[in-house]
């Protein structure tokens, strides 16, 4: 891998990767959460400089604790 990427890494449990996302190019990436119940394929992203909010749909249903 290239030195200073912002991609958004997806590792399975045993730290082996599973996927590599190439995030918006504008802004600068605050935050990550999956979606809850139906949404839990949604992956929300948060940037600022741009403030920005965006959904990715994914084909894994992402994990979450109350």
């Amino acid at each position: 891998p290239k030195a200073g990427r912002r991609d958004i890494v997806v590792l399975a449990p045993d730290a082996r990767l599973v996927e590599r996302l190439s995030p918006p190019a504008a802004g600068l990436t605050t935050n990550l959460g999956f979606g809850r119940g139906s949404d839990a394929n949604s992956l929300y992203l948060t940037t600022a400089l741009p403030w920005r909010l965006y959904r990715v749909k994914t084909v894994r249903r992402g994990l979450y604790w109350d």
